[in-house]
């Protein structure tokens, strides 16, 4: 699984024709390339940016591949990537959704780093530290749909609506011969059990129109406005549970 990754890596990388800026909230444009191991993406202007330079998250995406795709009851190949995304990002980060727990410590880790000489911070510095969001989790879940070959871009925007109040968001659009995608890998559809615990999750996607999709890829600042219904199980069937209205752009 190493060779196999760091060949597929070195491929990608081979890929990306032109040089990479620093990645952030404040690029014009979505990020379309393979990320590359020394490009920084920061989550502000005053901290550090990580680098995904750590071939352990890659190895992380083909176990989870392996080991969904053994017992899958699905044929469909893009949901078991899908499933295999979202459980890589679990197992290499060790959080599978973020709370305002995290978000502080996520804070905390970076204003710790932030350096006078910009020194980038290693995704190894981040491994089984359960700070990641959406930054995070959104890039590299970028890197793994093109590490897969898949259409991906990355979107950092300023002004999404996921709860009560606006806030800054990282997530992805993609397309496949079945349509065009959001995929919001930091807010996993959540499943309860009767006693309303969460007891595991699934990809949060959303199928949109080539309309929707072609604002999101010019950036013009049309808003999309989503359903996103966690589970419960109720007489061993899971049922929607906590319908929330969320709004990307």
């Amino acid at each position: 699984m190493r060779n196999f990754a760091q060949k597929r890596v070195d491929e990608l990388q081979k890929s990306v024709n032109e040089a990479q800026s620093n990645i952030s909230i404040l690029n014009k444009k979505n990020q379309s390339d393979f990320i590359l191991p020394e490009t920084q993406i920061k989550r502000n202007m005053i901290a550090d940016g990580f680098q995904i330079n750590d071939q352990e998250v890659y190895v992380a995406l083909l176990q989870s591949i392996a080991n969904i795709h053994a017992s899958w009851w699905k044929p469909d190949v893009k949901w078991v990537f899908l499933h295999a995304i979202i459980y890589a990002l679990w197992k290499y980060f060790w959080n599978h959704f973020s709370d305002s727990h995290t978000e502080r410590r996520n804070v905390e880790f970076y204003m710790d780093h932030t350096s006078m000489d910009s020194d980038a911070i290693h995704l190894s510095e981040l491994q089984w530290q359960s700070i990641a969001v959406c930054a995070e989790k959104a890039s590299v879940t970028h890197n793994y749909l093109k590490f897969l070959g898949l259409d991906s871009q990355l979107i950092f925007s300023s002004n999404c609506k996921l709860w009560e109040s606006d806030t800054a968001h990282a997530y992805i659009i993609f397309s496949t011969q079945k349509g065009n995608f959001i995929f919001d890998p930091t807010n996993s559809i959540l499943h309860h059990n009767e006693n309303e615990q969460i007891t595991s999750f699934s990809p949060a996607v959303y199928k949109i129109s080539q309309e929707d999709f072609e604002h999101f890829t010019a950036k013009d600042g049309t808003q999309v406005a989503i359903e996103h219904k966690n589970q419960k199980i109720e007489n061993g069937k899971y049922i929607p549970f906590e319908t929330q209205v969320r709004v990307y752009w």
